[in-house]
């Protein structure tokens, strides 16, 4: 039990049943945690928060329908002043961490890094304060020191949109078309438009030069997972 800590309700957002299921379950073993709703879509999360107004709000960063994790963070900070959120995603990547705290989020955490996180998150966001782990600051400043001397990875942080940059990066993976439609639960015609899109704003014609590029930008600018 937290001394002095009074039932902190938490919001869940994540298109996955499953992942809502096991985040509810763990945190429910915390005495002074309250799950007060979850929501699979942008516009769920946003009358989940309007008619309950939680303490914390855990958002994924690739939700399924149209509006992403940080669209719908942009939105709710516009609508909701002061709301408190931690992002939760799949990538340990120091340009969306930045994103998140130019959104105005509170917290980004890699999902993999283990539930005791993400208590440890919602505590320490609960007060006010701010959750970006040790790593991800010094990929934060790592970032900005390698970028400097870089100007065409600056590029691409600002040219791409963020579901072409996650789409990016997943290429730069190793993975297929297919497989990024499903992981994402986008239509492959729907990835298809996006790779072409990132062509483009990259100046590139072959889909062999993308992977390369993406494969590159993922060694720059990605911590090897723990």
């Amino acid at each position: 039990m937290v001394k002095d800590f009074h039932n902190i309700k938490i919001a869940i957002v994540d298109d996955h049943p499953v992942v809502r299921r096991g985040i509810t379950s763990f945190l429910g073993d915390e005495s002074y945690i309250e799950i007060i709703g979850e929501a699979a879509t942008a516009e769920e999360a946003i009358e989940l928060i309007r008619n309950k107004n939680p303490d914390v709000s855990i958002i994924d960063i690739c939700l399924g329908d149209p509006v992403n994790g940080l669209q719908l963070l942009r939105s709710l900070n516009l609508k909701f002043s002061g709301i408190k959120v931690l992002v939760l995603s799949i990538f340990e990547d120091s340009v969306y961490a930045e994103r998140v705290r130019e959104l105005g989020g509170r917290g980004y955490l890699q999902k993999n890094r283990g539930p005791h996180l993400i208590v440890e998150g919602i505590k320490r966001i609960y007060e006010g304060k701010t959750f970006f782990p040790d790593d991800y600051k010094y990929l934060l400043v790592e970032s900005v020191e390698q970028t400097s001397h870089n100007e065409f990875e600056k590029h691409i942080a600002k040219a791409l949109t963020t579901r072409e940059l996650i789409i990016f990066q997943l290429f730069g993976e190793g993975y297929e078309t297919n497989d990024i439609a499903k992981r994402l639960n986008l239509s492959k015609h729907t990835v298809d438009s996006h790779r072409k899109n990132i062509k483009s704003k990259l100046g590139i014609t072959r889909n062999n030069e993308l992977v390369r590029m993406a494969a590159q930008w993922n060694i720059s600018n990605m911590k090897k997972p723990i």
